[in-house]
């Protein structure tokens, strides 16, 4: 079938100096085995010897002044065209490789040398082109490697990775037996083919990506794909020639799918020892935390047992308190412990029960000072969701309170509402106290456990936990200034507690 002929007037391609060759000339390059060619444009052919126009199966005018898209595919014009077009722009000879199929269809190899005609301006005129055929010589690489080191083989199969080397096209020329076995193919039918025909475009695609890097650094490259659910280490080595060109590149595929599991498994390991450390140091502060405060009050009821400053009843009555305190954090301190094996149920507590309670309590515990507590609330219920930790949140906040305020009338004041906050119900407790109050620095880390290395008085300990539970039941927690804009008349500790609602599930 003809050709697109050119939109160009036909009398100056034909004018072209490529058609000045004397007769002589023309005869001696029809004489010779190897292919000659020559360029005009870098998508437009002159003239070509017997032997080229022999490989396509053509006779010698059909070139004259024929596009390289009329004889060669897609593929082998577009890679042709772009190396053409480098001659034109360097002014260089190159040494390429061609893999082109001739008049019947068969893949074959040709060795290419690529020339500029310079004129006297040193402007390239046209490019001379000389291919020799090597097709024998590459698939003959294999028995030669059998024959001439039979020990290389025999190492080459015995890699359980799959190895391939391809040239610079993407054609296999040599592969060992795990990449055979994986192919489905023969080694005499894998090689030759080329690499899109044994793997998915996309892994083309990236080997593509890294074998243009490759090629302008002529260094080794390693990269990761995934490959049917596999994970693989994909590593491509030039193989470099004396004169400094890249003959071939070796790819070998590493499976790391064991090792990729291994490392998920390491690091969910490790989150889970570092949680679970978390959680010991969680217990740890809670348990030393309380105890101590519980240690307090059994103290001050013995001193007062001596002292004989109170009544027995009552002495022994704080005491009782404070060792079924001392039960009930054993108890809390259990629960807790069984954060990361089951989440620790949230129930129906009353608020304002738990608050009169560990008001009463710290009353009790803090008879030494001059101390006021008000809680001003409705008469109406205030039910959310928690569970008994909600006493260790309260009584924290106010031993706090109580222990940082240097004056002789300690009062603190809690105030109670139901607030509405991103479409979600909370019960609003607000904490406020007359002590000397809280730098704005202060405010920010009062809730970490880093305040409590710069704070060995114990507040950091105590509202660290304080937060970690109410962040457990879903509320949350911050400090302001009683009178905003001045902290010297004190804080304002501010909880909220999702409230508990009877018609919703939680």
């Amino acid at each position: 079938m003809p050709g697109k002929k050119l939109s160009q007037d036909q009398a100056d391609i034909l004018d072209h100096k490529v058609y000045k060759l004397s007769e002589e000339q023309i005869q001696l390059l029809d004489n010779i085995e190897a292919q000659v060619w020559y360029i005009i444009k870098p998508d437009i052919c002159g003239f070509v010897n017997k032997a080229r126009a022999d490989f396509f199966g053509k006779d010698k005018a059909y070139f004259q002044g024929r596009m390289l898209q009329d004889y060669l595919n897609n593929e082998e014009s577009e890679i042709a065209i772009a190396e053409n077009k480098n001659v034109f722009h360097s002014k260089q000879k190159i040494f390429t490789e061609s893999h082109i199929r001739n008049k019947d269809g068969e893949l074959r190899f040709l060795s290419v040398i690529k020339m500029p005609k310079l004129d006297s301006e040193g402007n390239v005129e046209y490019i001379i082109c000389l291919g020799q055929d090597i097709t024998n010589q590459k698939l003959k690489i294999v028995p030669q490697l059998k024959d001439s080191d039979k020990n290389a083989r025999i190492i080459l199969n015995a890699i359980q990775d799959e190895i391939v080397l391809i040239d610079l096209e993407g054609i296999i020329v040599d592969a060992n037996q795990k990449a055979v076995m994986l192919s489905g193919k023969s080694l005499h039918k894998l090689v030759g083919s080329k690499m899109i025909e044994i793997l998915p475009s996309k892994i083309i695609e990236c080997i593509n990506l890294q074998k243009r890097e490759l090629i302008n650094n002529k260094k080794s490259i390693i990269f990761e794909i995934e490959r049917e659910g596999s994970s693989f280490d994909v590593c491509m080595h030039p193989i470099i020639e004396m004169d400094g060109t890249i003959l071939n590149i070796l790819i070998s595929f590493h499976d790391i799918t064991i090792r990729k599991l291994s490392e998920k498994l390491l690091i969910d390991s490790k989150n889970s020892y570092a949680l679970a450390l978390e959680q010991a140091n969680f217990y740890k502060d809670l348990f030393i935390h309380d105890v101590f405060n519980i240690f307090n009050v059994i103290n001050m009821g013995a001193e007062l047992l001596r002292n004989q400053e109170s009544p027995l009843d009552e002495t022994v009555d704080l005491i009782k308190k404070a060792i079924t305190r001392g039960t009930k954090l054993i108890e809390n301190i259990q629960k807790l412990s069984n954060l990361d094996q089951e989440k620790i149920t949230i129930i129906k507590i009353d608020l304002k029960s738990v608050l009169q309670d560990v008001c009463q309590f710290i009353l009790n515990s803090f008879r030494d000072r001059s101390l006021k507590i008000q809680i001003n609330a409705s008469t109406q219920d205030y039910s959310v969701k928690a569970n008994n930790l909600l006493y260790d949140v309260f009584e924290n906040i106010l031993i706090n309170a109580i222990k940082h305020n240097i004056k002789e009338e300690i009062e603190i004041t809690i105030e109670i509402s139901k607030i509405v906050d991103l479409n979600k119900n909370f019960v609003k407790l607000e904490f406020k106290d007359n002590g000397f109050g809280i730098s704005d620095d202060q405010k920010k880390i009062i809730f970490s456990k880093v305040n409590n290395k710069e704070n060995t008085s114990g507040m950091g300990i105590g509202l660290s936990l304080v937060k970690k539970i109410v962040d457990n039941y879903g509320g949350k927690i911050w400090v302001e200034d009683r009178i905003k804009g001045n902290r010297s008349q004190g804080c304002n500790f501010i909880l909220m507690i999702p409230e508990f609602s009877q018609s919703k599930n939680f």
